[in-house]
């Protein structure tokens, strides 16, 4: 049973698809404060007994239609910086996964609380809500770790402004 004290948990999910010039990130148009109106990283908060994970995959078929279940996943850090979240102390767990094609995927609906939900060209991502962008960051280097070195395009791969010199 969860005590009073206990600090709360929630879940995110930085979901790729593409590659080079086309690689996108899954985004939510929040419909409710905090941050209403603005783009995020989709996910929520843990049920009691539930595993980070399972509740991630329920967030994000919740938010946005997609049963991510099946695709290669990866866990980021877990978050506990204090002011990450104004509602309050919250921890935060975080997932990568990725969808190389996203041709074969149903369309993104959004769910209760979400005003909008769209794959965002790297590029076009700026400023993010709670600690998102620090979130999207690891992830990014979590993903570019997998990538083969050889490959001379990634270089041409042009970053978000928030991770640019622009």
């Amino acid at each position: 049973m969860k005590s009073e004290t206990q600090t709360p948990h929630s879940v995110n999910a930085v979901i790729f698809s593409g590659s080079g010039e086309d690689l996108s990130v899954l985004l939510i148009e929040r419909k409710y404060p905090p941050f209403a109106g603005e783009w995020a990283l989709p996910g929520g908060f843990v049920k009691e007994n539930e595993k980070h994970l399972d509740a991630c995959l329920r967030e994000v078929k919740k938010e946005v239609g997609l049963d991510v279940s099946k695709w290669a996943n990866s866990k980021l850090k877990l978050r506990t910086t204090i002011n990450r979240d104004p509602r309050g102390e919250i921890c935060g767990q975080n997932y990568l996964f990725y969808l190389e094609d996203r041709e074969n995927i149903k369309e993104l609906i959004p769910g209760e609380g979400i005003k909008n939900c769209d794959w965002i060209p790297l590029e076009e991502v700026g400023k993010l809500p709670f600690d998102h962008g620090a979130v999207l960051c690891e992830a990014m280097g979590q993903f570019w770790k997998c990538m083969p070195t050889a490959n001379k395009d990634l270089i041409k791969v042009p970053l978000p402004f928030i991770f640019s010199s622009k």
